[in-house]
């Protein structure tokens, strides 16, 4: 069978809900991101600087900036992110959440993301390994490709 590989690539990627905390049913919503797209933003991230050391120009990644860039690429949104989950992630003040329903679903934003991977361990580094892995998409493409059939 002479098959082009790329004509059977989905061109935009849907979305998918991935699980980050099975326990507290906290997921990410999540968009793939190819290699090339991440080759793209490694190189807008890295920089030639003087290394006084060494007496030499070398490359430098910007770690932080390409991390905000990946985040705010590749996800969208999330659900269960609550204040009785966070509580159990860093310390909260209180006073802060005081008389505030422990439950309710905190709203998205690019800020509170950027929060959560400046303070959680760990959790920038599952949103680049998930973005990056196609089995966490394949399912939504399947259930597409049914509901054709």
């Amino acid at each position: 069978m002479l098959l082009n590989l790329s004509d059977i690539v989905s061109k935009n990627p849907n979305s998918s809900f991935v699980t980050y905390d099975e326990s507290r049913n906290v997921s990410f919503e999540l968009k793939f991101i190819d290699k090339k797209e991440l080759n793209r933003l490694n190189q807008q991230f890295t920089k030639m600087q003087f290394n006084p050391k060494t007496q030499q120009r070398e490359e430098q990644l910007d770690v932080d900036a390409l991390r905000k860039e990946i985040c705010r690429l590749g996800v969208i949104g999330w659900k269960g992110i609550t204040l009785r989950w966070l509580i159990d992630q860093v310390p909260i003040d209180p006073a802060a959440i005081e008389g505030k329903d422990l439950d309710e679903e905190i709203d998205f934003s690019q800020d509170n993301l950027n929060f959560l991977c400046d303070k959680l361990y760990g959790i920038d580094n599952w949103i680049f390994d998930s973005v990056r892995n196609a089995e966490n998409f394949k399912a939504v493409e399947a259930q597409k490709a049914q509901v054709k059939n």
